[in-house]
């Protein structure tokens, strides 16, 4: 735990290769238990710590990083879409190949109708991926939530769409100037005599 909260805090290349190793590290672990050195509670848990990190880190090397595992499909990791979570205190517009990606995931996971009837969905992964983009104020994403809000109304999820977009349009505007003293101050008005 310490060392990935060093890691975490180090901003260097080296820091960051060895955050995304042990992420590969404690997949493995989870994908091999006998290969395991600590418990699966335990191995849960550092690797919640280390998405966290990487997606703190703030590069697009690990920001691919945990988007490669936030959107594994294999039950073993437990819950790495959950882990994507994080990547939402983060404006991940620099990357538009990552956040594209995570569109997609999201209208994959999202119910579609087949023969009249509306395939049911995870609610939870759906959810985990808009919080995952709810700080990437891209115009994709914000069509992406409109589209859930639109066309999923009254769900979990279509609330959380909207509120993300609420979130958005709140961070967009600019903050407004507080009354106070304003003008060149060189002017003869503000001149001594």
């Amino acid at each position: 735990k310490q060392v990935i909260g060093f890691l975490a805090s180090v901003r260097h290349e080296k820091s960051e290769r060895a955050l995304i190793t042990y992420l590969r590290l404690f997949e493995n672990m989870l994908l091999q238990p006998p290969t395991a050195v600590y418990s699966l509670p335990d191995i849960e848990m550092l690797l919640d710590r280390t998405c966290t990190a990487l997606a703190r880190y703030g590069t697009p090397r690990s920001w691919r990083a945990l988007v490669d595992h936030g959107l594994k499909a294999e039950p073993r990791l437990g819950s790495p879409m959950a882990r994507l979570v994080e990547a939402g205190r983060q404006d991940l517009s620099g990357s538009k190949d990552l956040v594209e990606r995570v569109i997609a995931a999201l209208r994959a996971e999202l119910p579609k109708s087949v023969l009249g009837f509306t395939v049911k969905k995870n609610d939870d992964r759906i959810i985990w991926l808009i919080q995952a983009l709810s700080g990437t104020p891209l115009l994709e994403v914000r069509g992406a939530f409109q589209e859930v809000v639109e066309k999923h109304p009254g769900t979990r999820f279509a609330e959380a769409a909207a509120k993300a977009l609420a979130g958005l349009d709140s961070a967009g505007k600019p903050a407004e100037v507080a009354a106070g003293l304003s003008g060149d101050l060189s002017s003869p008005e503000c001149s001594a005599s």
